[in-house]
């Protein structure tokens, strides 16, 4: 799991508590170096801050998710103005979070989820897959 906030005591904080629940978490403190560190070790599930200094998060976003749209990102932000909520929602976060995190079994919740959400979705594809390499070998049989 990738922490990318540029605020050093939040992503601290939410980097430990990920990591006390038993998650693996690397953390970058820019969207250059969360992009780099996502194609480095493509972790399970992003989460992205929306105000970062050299990048807006939901750019970060967007370029994760076009180069593997099946990788959860979880957008979180101090500001939850209507209008990022839907964009990052539009660009395939799996959800959205405000800053601060008062609770943050919600954010483990909202990790677990995610992170399920996307196994179900490989799962699905992948039993599809096979499913239509089955239907092609009755066809040729």
């Amino acid at each position: 799991m990738l922490v990318i906030d540029d605020d050093e005591s939040v992503r601290r904080n939410i980097a430990s508590f990920l990591a006390d629940s038993g998650f693996s978490v690397t953390e970058a403190a820019s969207g250059e170096d969360g992009i780099s560190e996502y194609s480095s070790h493509h972790p399970d599930l992003v989460l992205c801050d929306l105000r970062l200094p050299d990048l807006d998060g939901l750019d970060v976003m967007q370029r994760i998710v076009h180069s593997d749209n099946e990788t959860p990102v979880i957008v979180i932000s101090g500001l939850g103005e209507i209008n990022d909520v839907v964009q990052a929602l539009r660009l395939g976060a799996s959800d959205y979070l405000t800053k601060p995190i008062k609770d943050l079994e919600v954010l483990e919740h909202s990790v677990r989820r995610s992170l399920q959400q996307a196994k179900l979705l490989r799962d699905n594809a992948r039993y599809s897959a096979e499913l239509e390499d089955s239907n092609s070998q009755l066809r040729r049989s």
